[in-house]
């Protein structure tokens, strides 16, 4: 995979996996990002909660935790293509490149796939 397609797909997903709430104050100060974490549904939070442990532990380079955490998060929402490629990044990390790529081609399908009750792809 070129360099730079690693790059931006990181970016965008990081981004996802960052992005709490449309409805969050602009400033993005950690106890407006705590406060809109607690403002979601349970399930929502929490989800939220291990997403943001994965990509810790990812950008801490502790990679085996980053897989850890993200399978947690294919187990809780098995359709989130964030989740899948958190996964991809982890086994990528570690080596594991059969597993990273079958991860990537998962996170790609489901990114690509429409939302329910959409007439287009998800963009």
């Amino acid at each position: 995979m070129p360099r730079a397609l690693w790059r931006t797909l990181t970016v965008v997903f990081t981004m996802a996996c960052a992005d709490v709430s449309q409805d969050a104050p602009p400033d993005g100060g950690e106890a407006d990002t705590a406060g809109a974490v607690a403002a979601l549904p349970e399930p929502v939070a929490g989800l939220r909660a291990v997403l943001d442990s994965a990509r810790e532990a990812f950008e801490a380079r502790d990679a085996t935790s980053a897989l850890a955490f993200y399978r947690v998060a294919t187990q809780r929402d098995s359709a989130l293509a964030a989740a899948w490629f958190g996964v991809f990044m982890s086994q990528r990390a570690l080596g594991d490149t059969a597993a990273a790529d079958s991860a990537f081609r998962r996170a790609r399908r489901l990114a690509d796939a429409p939302l329910t009750g959409s007439t287009g792809p998800r963009r």
